[in-house]
């Protein structure tokens, strides 16, 4: 099977590439995104950028802006991810006897998805199993 990373990493002088310098993996990043919506692969969102790489972690919805719709945008992070990790009608979907996990965004990532590329301002709430972990909601 092939790789999916989105590009290769530079040559260099040095072994590491500075985490600042993430210019070439954002310009080959739509295009792979283009390749698997083509090709009808159904792409989740990933959410496996732990420690100092965590802060990047959003930035998958200012790279997939580029080519993709919002509406499709936030159908991959719900419903594609949801049938990938075969929990569907349990995430990703709010309705009766799913898990009730869900955000409150200030402003529409449907007009604007890249909103939720700057979730320290974005998001107002955040409910994990009916409880909340985060609440600027006015009462």
């Amino acid at each position: 099977m092939a790789s999916m990373k989105c590009a290769a990493r530079p040559a260099t002088k040095s072994r590491a590439v500075p985490i600042s310098s993430r210019s070439w993996r954002m310009a080959a990043c739509p295009r792979r995104t283009i390749q698997l919506k083509e090709a009808g692969l159904p792409m989740g969102f990933g959410t496996d950028l732990l420690g100092q790489l965590h802060k990047y972690q959003s930035m998958e919805f200012e790279i997939r802006a580029k080519v993709l719709t919002a509406h499709d945008i936030l159908y991959s992070a719900s419903r594609v991810s949801s049938r990938l990790c075969m929990m569907e009608n349990q995430i990703g979907v709010i309705s009766e006897g799913a898990y009730a996990d869900f955000v409150v965004v200030n402003g529409n990532p449907l007009e604007d998805v890249t909103i939720l590329s700057r979730p320290e301002k974005s998001l107002a709430a955040i409910v994990r199993g009916g409880k909340f972990y985060k609440n600027t909601l006015a009462a």
